[in-house]
């Protein structure tokens, strides 16, 4: 493994685990929200069911007592009423707010993934380009060692056939001098042979 793939790939590493713990971190903060929500809503219908019944009971209360006591204190629980709905209001404005807010940071985390699958994509993309170079130069270096043994072959060849030439050339030499010597031994040998013949 080439050091530039090792680092790339610590990077790599890096980078999906601060992925993981994000995402890990949004979805406690999506359940935190939606928690709150869920209590809010809770307590919003629990104090208007009970702003019903004491309103109810205040009607039916005062109509009995005094017709004016009534309208007074009808008056002022439709003023309490309008300002818890101006703080539902606000209290959904904010929940909206977060809703956006977790939103946009869902949306970033979707186009930081597809920044990191797309770095991905290029690491492995060079992680099979550098293999394929590594395997090519493997392939060089095999096929130039071949050639280093062919041409070894080959000189060995030219040096055999160089070889081969000048023992020809010295056998060639020896039998030309063997010829210019060898014609009086055999005289040399009949007439040793014809000497002892007549004697």
């Amino acid at each position: 493994m080439s050091p530039i793939f090792g680092i790339h790939r610590k990077i790599l590493n890096f980078e999906i685990s601060r992925l993981k713990k994000t995402i890990e971190f949004m979805g406690e903060e999506k359940r935190e929200l939606q928690n709150r929500l869920e209590g809010d809503i809770k307590r919003i219908l629990a104090e208007k069911r009970k702003l019903e019944d004491d309103n109810q009971n205040l009607r039916t209360r005062k109509i009995v007592e005094s017709p004016e006591a009534l309208l007074v204190e009808k008056k002022r629980l439709e003023e309490k009423m309008k300002r818890q709905s101006i703080d539902n209001k606000k209290i959904a404005e904010s929940h909206e707010q977060e809703v956006e807010t977790l939103q946009q940071k869902l949306e970033d985390q979707i186009e930081e993934n597809q920044r990191l699958r797309a770095i991905n994509q290029e690491l492995a993309e060079g992680v099979s380009f550098s293999r394929e170079v590594m395997t090519l130069q493997m392939k060089n270096m095999e096929l130039q060692h071949q050639l280093e043994m062919v041409q070894q072959s080959e000189n060995f060849k030219d040096f055999s056939k160089e070889t081969e030439a000048r023992m020809a050339e010295l056998k060639e030499a020896m039998d030309q001098k063997f010829r210019e010597e060898a014609p009086w031994k055999p005289q040399q040998k009949y007439y040793h042979h014809k000497k002892k013949s007549n004697a």
